[in-house]
């Protein structure tokens, strides 16, 4: 949903976002359906859609090949331009001291946060047997304490001043695919806590 906006204008955007972000062919598509790089694409149009004035982008080139990153980067570039403000923070949202770094450093740009998403995603495809239980693990840090700490260090700022949290989950989180039980038992997790 877009706020204040009808279904039709809703529609419209997301066309024009996933056209910007180079998936719209992909709009028919469920999130598993889409490669690491496609979902990043999807999670910059979603965090465009309602046209904020600031956007705090952690790593969001991280799962892009070199020249769409480039595009990304030019996007964010694009909305500076366009009198919009994008920073971009290199973060391991699996630690929670990270996360402050990304939530200081965009209070010190612009004095507060009003909306905050989590949607940190990392996928192992393996049969369980064959996946290390430190892979695992690392998965676990990324997909459910990522959220965890953006939810905690994030709360703290949207109670002082207002705004939104916003945690995406995945279809995944209702039923699991084969070679992905780990991915759909964090992503279940995070639905549990949201």
């Amino acid at each position: 949903k877009v706020r204040k906006k009808s279904k039709a204008e809703a529609t419209a955007r997301a066309k024009e976002l996933l056209t910007r972000v180079g998936v719209d062919a992909q709009s028919s598509k469920y999130p598993a359906q889409l490669s690491g790089g496609q979902q990043q694409r999807v999670a910059i149009a979603r965090a465009l859609v309602n046209r904020p004035q600031i956007l705090l982008a952690d790593e969001p080139t991280g799962n892009l090949d070199p020249a769409t990153s480039v595009d990304i980067m030019q996007l964010l570039a694009r909305i500076n331009a366009g009198g919009g403000d994008a920073i971009s923070v290199v973060a391991d949202v699996g630690r929670a001291e990270d996360v402050q770094r990304a939530a200081d450093a965009a209070i010190a740009c612009y004095g507060r946060i009003d909306t905050w998403i989590n949607d940190a995603g990392v996928a192992i495809y393996g049969r369980l047997d064959e996946v290390s239980l430190a892979d695992s693990r690392r998965l676990f840090d990324t997909n459910f304490w990522g959220v965890v700490h953006g939810s905690l260090i994030a709360v703290r700022e949207l109670k002082a001043h207002g705004g939104t949290l916003i945690n995406v989950g995945s279809v995944l989180s209702d039923r699991t695919m084969m070679l992905q039980g780990p991915y759909s038992a964090t992503k279940f997790a995070v639905k549990a806590f949201t």
